[in-house]
């Protein structure tokens, strides 16, 4: 793959390689920034795991859930489209903040973080971190969702 040909090595390669084309080919470098869901606490290690890191157990034993995004961090390319996100979320489930958390993070994303998904038509994206890539170092906001 072309990222390790430039010295990048997926942070979870190892988990990634038997899932094929995964990252997908169309993931490109990002650029620009990304929001996300995060604690309160910004040092929170949920703030920057992926689904799959944060509960291993909710994926073991179904393969057809198992799929690249789980190993990927959820972003969303404007606070628009995230506080969106939120309000379905609570409407289906008045405990959404509570799995979630309260605040975000606007995250600045670089070429060197990894690789993003297209966003979708609800502005949602994948990033697929590079091993060195650091989410609380490229933090450039961290506040309470006012919904």
């Amino acid at each position: 793959m072309a990222d390790q040909e430039q010295g990048f090595e997926f942070k979870y390669h190892v988990e990634l390689a038997p899932l094929a084309g995964c990252p997908p080919p169309a993931a490109k470098q990002p650029l620009g920034v990304g929001y996300r869901f995060a604690t309160a606490v910004l040092t929170d290690s949920k703030n920057a795991l992926p689904p799959y890191k944060i509960s291993p157990a909710r994926w073991v034993g179904d393969r057809r859930r198992l799929c690249c995004s789980v190993f990927a961090l959820s972003m969303f390319s404007t606070r628009d489209a995230l506080l969106k996100r939120v309000r379905a979320g609570l409407l289906a489930s008045p405990c959404f903040l509570k799995r979630i958390g309260d605040h975000y993070v606007q995250v600045a994303l670089k070429p060197d973080c990894g690789r993003q998904t297209d966003a979708s038509l609800t502005g949602h994206f994948d990033l697929h971190e590079y091993r060195g890539f650091n989410l609380s170092s490229a933090v450039v906001a961290h506040e309470k969702m006012a919904l």
